[in-house]
């Protein structure tokens, strides 16, 4: 084959790549978030394997006993138009208490509101709210996990038996890696 028929061929090749590239849609239909403020379901918990009692998740932001129950629409998050979601959860169990939280990766978290400690044993601060911001991929996942590196906690699991007498099972300082969740309302995403 000479040049000028191989030149020719290749000059027919990029031809029909470039009308091809051309045909294609210039931008991508990708989902994002919507910036505003929803209400949405958000967790931060103790994964089953790392609980007290390793029953179940143990849910800090649950006031039931035991605190196995995620919450549902419980908090109003921002949504920045970089995708950025701000919010503040009360952590509100009294037989759960965070002391020290580690980092996460794309997690600002500053614990607030420093409450009374219900162990005499175990002496210290115990936190009730969690205000967090969190970095996103700005995709318009609806469900965003975040695993918090060791941190310390304290449980005191007391129960009431018939009669009144009350005695605790487990009363002890312990590290997990807590999971921060949150579960975005359909309206916060485009598509």
């Amino acid at each position: 084959m000479n040049k000028k028929s191989l030149l020719k061929k290749m000059s027919i090749v990029v031809a029909s790549a470039a009308m091809v590239v051309t045909a294609l849609p210039l931008t991508a239909s990708a989902a994002s978030y919507k910036s505003g403020d929803y209400t949405a379901s958000v967790n931060l918990y103790v994964p089953r394997d790392q609980a007290p009692q390793h029953l179940y998740n143990a849910y800090l932001n649950d006031t039931a006993i035991p605190p196995k129950n995620a919450a549902t629409n419980n908090v109003t998050v921002h949504i920045s138009s970089a995708g950025v979601i701000t919010f503040k959860l009360p952590i509100n169990n009294t037989q759960l208490g965070i002391k020290t939280l580690g980092t996460a990766d794309g997690v600002t978290a500053k614990l607030e509101d420093a409450g009374a400690t219900n162990c005499t044993k175990h002496p210290g601060t115990r936190y009730n709210i969690l205000e967090a911001s969190v970095e996103t991929e700005n995709d318009g996942n609806s469900s965003i996990s975040r695993t918090f590196e060791t941190s310390a906690l304290h449980a005191k699991i007391t129960k009431e038996l018939i009669g009144g007498l009350t005695i605790t099972p487990y009363d002890n300082n312990f590290n997990a890696n807590p999971v921060l969740q949150i579960d975005l309302p359909s309206d916060s995403i485009t598509k």
